[in-house]
């Protein structure tokens, strides 16, 4: 037979031999079909091995959304509780703006004058930090902070918060004001005296009209006198700025006298024993800074400092300023 193959079988315990013909186009076309079924399995398996890879890789991508998901929440809670503490501190921020507004005379209004948690809308006094007393605020602020409309959170109104400057910037200037004002008020005594000297002084001579002690006549004595030990430093009552240093042989004898523009005040300080070293016209000069020492210069009988406050240029009693057992 043509194009044939023979295949002989034969039997390992001596039986027969076999002997079977298999055509050429027969032999191709079962290879054929064992190549595709080999094909056909190759590709099934390829395809699960595929496709379970993806389940896994797809299941794996899922729990990494959840966890990205689960994280995401995490942040918006955090965030909702910031929001929520912020929120609490501007309303705080709020009442001890206000409660500053009242206390320094400025208007209850603006961006930091609406709502909050303070002692004028909710009667709870610890959440008052500049006053834990209850009612303590005039009657008329109470009816002020009711009227006032709540605000919306900041969170909801984030244009609010390049007005604050300008709330901010009032309040400032008020309490700026006040504290140069403070600074150049003279409620101190103007020596400065050591802890075993402190008691080591008195006033000799007060406000007001005296018998001259030199001239034996009545005048009226324009400050006060006090009497302690020579040497004992002089200080400024109040900041201010140094308008006359004068040496002299009479009246006040050697003198300092110091502006005190934001009060509109002045001080004088005479029959000094000398000057502090720098001491001299437009220098400027702190509360309790060195400027003198006490002596008996000039038209005096003994050793002692002459204190003169001045009020747009009239003399005042310097004992309704000093705050006693306040000591430089």
């Amino acid at each position: 037979m043509k194009d044939s193959y023979t295949v002989v079988v034969m039997s390992s315990s001596g039986g027969p031999v076999r002997q079977h013909s298999v055509s050429r186009t027969m032999l191709i076309t079962f290879c054929s079909i064992g190549l595709l079924i080999l094909f056909m399995l190759g590709t099934s398996i390829y395809l699960t091995i595929s496709a379970a890879s993806k389940l896994i890789s797809s299941n794996q991508e899922k729990k990494n959304q959840i966890l990205t998901i689960e994280k995401l929440n995490n942040k918006i809670l955090d965030q909702e509780m910031q929001i929520k503490f912020h929120e609490t501190k501007w309303d705080e921020v709020r009442g001890m703006v206000k409660t500053v507004k009242h206390v320094l005379g400025l208007e209850n209004t603006g961006v930091l004058s609406q709502g909050g948690s303070s002692i004028i809308e909710n009667e709870q006094t610890n959440q008052n930090p500049f006053n834990p007393t209850p009612n303590t605020l005039a009657p008329n602020s109470r009816n002020v902070a009711l009227d006032s409309k709540p605000p919306l959170p900041i969170s909801e109104n984030p244009e609010v918060i390049p007005k604050l400057k300008g709330e901010v910037r009032k309040v400032y200037d008020a309490v700026l004001g006040s504290l140069r004002e403070l600074e150049q008020m003279p409620f101190v005594l103007p020596l400065r005296l050591s802890n075993s000297a402190k008691k080591s002084y008195w006033y000799s001579s007060g406000f007001g009209y005296r018998i001259h002690p030199i001239t034996k006549s009545r005048h009226f004595h324009s400050g006060l006198d006090v009497a302690t030990r020579l040497g004992t430093p002089v200080i400024s009552a109040a900041h201010g700025v140094v308008t006359k240093v004068q040496r002299s042989r009479s009246g006040l004898g050697n003198t300092i006298r110091i502006q005190h523009p934001v009060t509109q005040m002045e001080t004088i300080y005479g029959h000094l024993h000398k000057f502090a070293n720098g001491i001299r016209r437009g220098k400027k000069v702190a509360r309790g800074e060195v400027i003198g020492y006490v002596g008996s210069s000039g038209s005096s009988t003994g050793t002692h400092l002459h204190y003169g406050v001045y009020v747009n240029g009239k003399a005042v009693n310097p004992q309704h300023y000093i705050v006693e057992k306040i000591y430089y």
